[in-house]
């Protein structure tokens, strides 16, 4: 059975890579320059689990709902971000309704700019 989270991954790792930092190293942005979304996906794969970020700001990034869909899993599982500014973005009632979501279970973000 094949699921969403297995075309991400596929789609990841033709996008991206990572070192032994968790930094993403180029691989085949071209496969991904037309859709923000997709290069805000590799980004966020990054920021997950990362205890270090604080601020992430994601302003006039091209971001639709579907970008907004991997960012409210940081949201979720950061516990270590309190700034996130995704304002002059694409994002529709659906990309709210996520981040919104996401926020029931993060107790540490303190400004959402949107």
């Amino acid at each position: 059975i094949k699921t969403e989270r297995d075309d991400r991954t596929k789609l990841i790792s033709k996008i991206c890579t990572f070192d032994t930092d968790n930094k993403i190293k180029e691989k085949e942005w071209s496969i991904v320059q037309d859709n923000p979304d997709h290069i805000i996906m590799c980004i966020i794969e990054c920021f997950k689990e990362d205890d270090t970020l604080q601020e992430l700001n994601l302003r006039s990034s091209k971001i639709t709902s579907e970008g907004v869909g991997y960012i409210s899993e940081v949201i979720r599982t950061n516990i270590t971000l309190q700034k996130l500014n995704i304002s002059d973005n694409k994002i529709s009632d659906d990309g709210v309704a996520a981040i919104s979501d996401s926020l029931k279970t993060n107790n540490s973000l303190q400004e959402l700019d949107m």
